[in-house]
């Protein structure tokens, strides 16, 4: 399960692109958002780390597409468990400032007792 913030059609397009079949909660209210401190500033996203990254990504091939939602709103990544526990947290200090993938991959597998195989997509599933 996956919670995001913004609109439905921002949710649909970001669960279709990555293979996502479960349920996508839209959190409209920005309440987790609140709940767990993540950052909502214009200096994080113009800093000279977010620029940093804005050309690692085009040196990757990135390129921006048009903004959706809040600019300002940093993001982060939240393994939630059912009983409250959260096994993995991270908090983008920036835009552009994500935790390495195979953290979160292992962190879920971890916290499920390994039982997941990856799709082609690089999401997880039993």
């Amino acid at each position: 399960m996956f919670i995001s913030t913004g609109e439905e059609r921002w949710a649909r397009t970001f669960a279709e692109d990555r293979g996502i079949t479960g349920p996508v909660l839209i959190d409209t209210e920005r309440a987790a958002y609140r709940a767990v401190s993540l950052k909502r500033t214009p200096g994080a996203t113009f800093s000279m780390q977010a620029m940093k990254a804005g050309r690692r990504a085009l040196k990757a091939g990135f390129r921006q597409g048009r903004t959706q939602g809040d600019p300002w709103q940093q993001g982060g990544v939240f393994v939630v468990m059912p009983d409250g526990r959260v096994p993995f947290a991270y908090t983008s200090a920036f835009a552009g400032d994500h935790p390495d993938e195979q953290a979160v991959v292992r962190a879920v597998r971890d916290a499920v007792g390994g039982a997941l195989e990856e799709t082609p997509q690089g999401t997880l599933r039993r």
